[in-house]
């Protein structure tokens, strides 16, 4: 498996990974998620170093639409996600965070006026 496809899975099982200030790879997330991944991302660490390391300062700006299960028998809302330089997959990461993985579909709105819909 790659790096960047373990990487997604972990954080699929809730295993943050980052590069701090100093470029330091961080890891968090439940204990459990971490007793699982944490060895096989060892073993990839320069891949994921390079992977999460900045090459070049990036001034995209990418909006999406991001709709949300409400639960208690209310309709899903759409909601819209300001994401600069962020990738279809960290933007449905970040949305998956911050709507408590309740998102149900995630479409980019891109700057030729096409819409891109993210499974």
């Amino acid at each position: 498996m790659t790096a960047a496809a373990l990487l997604a899975s972990a954080r699929e099982s809730g295993v943050t990974v980052r590069l701090d200030a100093t470029g330091t790879l961080r890891v968090g997330g439940p204990t459990a998620a971490l007793d699982c991944w944490v060895p096989q991302l060892r073993e990839v660490k320069p891949a994921l170093l390079e992977l999460l390391t900045p090459h070049a300062p990036t001034t995209t700006m990418r909006c999406y639409r991001v709709l949300v299960a409400m639960g208690d028998s209310q309709p899903p809302k759409w909601a819209t996600l300001v994401a600069p330089g962020c990738t279809p997959e960290d933007a449905r990461h970040d949305a998956e965070g911050r709507f408590y993985g309740r998102v149900m579909e995630i479409h980019e709105h891109r700057t030729d006026g096409e819409v891109a819909r993210h499974e």
